[in-house]
């Protein structure tokens, strides 16, 4: 699972296993447990961030069921108040702050997720971004795949290497009104150059 707080003075808890706390908004706090971790963020009067921290339970002091913050110095302290997290009041802050509009109500905004429903997303975000790969046995390559594999310029390419006697016959697919292209079988291509091995002087 995972819980986040973004509001003023908010509190992020999440104890389930492997679950991840993060608390990003002004004076927050969070707290794990014993196979979590926390993520803390201490921002200044005008919100900017000045220090961002993570930690599993069980490293740099972190313990289970134990509420934390940062410090000025971006180090994690455990909170004076190891309360359960309550609605501040107007006058939770001081009068010399420059917020504008202290938090009446909390604005936290904890959301809970399992692990398993963040993975799934990242899937499939990762699924629309990446074409299947096609296997080398099959695939064909134009000119620019030749030339990148080869390490060289198109132009190079097409004028001193494609048209070499040795080197694989090209392949042209029927195309309306016009020859189609040249493609290369990529394993003959590959094998081609595997050929002008140099050998090892005895």
């Amino acid at each position: 699972g995972a819980a986040s707080s973004t509001g003023d003075y908010g509190a992020a808890s999440s104890t389930g296993k492997h679950a991840v706390a993060m608390a990003c908004g002004y004076q927050g706090r969070a707290m794990a447990g014993d196979t979590g971790a926390i993520v803390l963020v201490l921002r200044d009067d005008d919100d900017n961030i000045v220090h961002i921290r993570a930690s599993k339970v069980g490293e740099n002091g972190i313990k289970a069921g134990v509420w934390y913050m940062l410090d000025s110095d971006g180090q994690f302290i455990e909170a004076e108040d190891q309360g359960e997290p309550a609605s501040p009041s107007a006058a939770a802050r001081s009068a010399s702050s420059p917020h504008e509009n202290p938090p009446m109500a909390c604005e936290d905004r904890t959301e809970k997720q399992t692990m398993t429903d963040i993975i799934d997303q990242l899937a499939a975000a990762v699924a629309d971004r990446v074409a299947p790969a096609i296997p080398i046995q099959i695939a064909l390559w134009d000119s620019k795949d030749c030339a990148a594999y080869l390490r060289c310029s198109v132009s190079h390419f097409m004028q001193r290497i494609a048209a070499l006697p040795s080197f694989p016959q090209a392949i042209r697919l029927p195309a309306s009104g016009a020859a189609g292209r040249p493609r290369w079988e990529a394993q003959e291509v590959i094998d081609w150059v595997k050929k002008h091995k140099e050998k090892r002087a005895a």
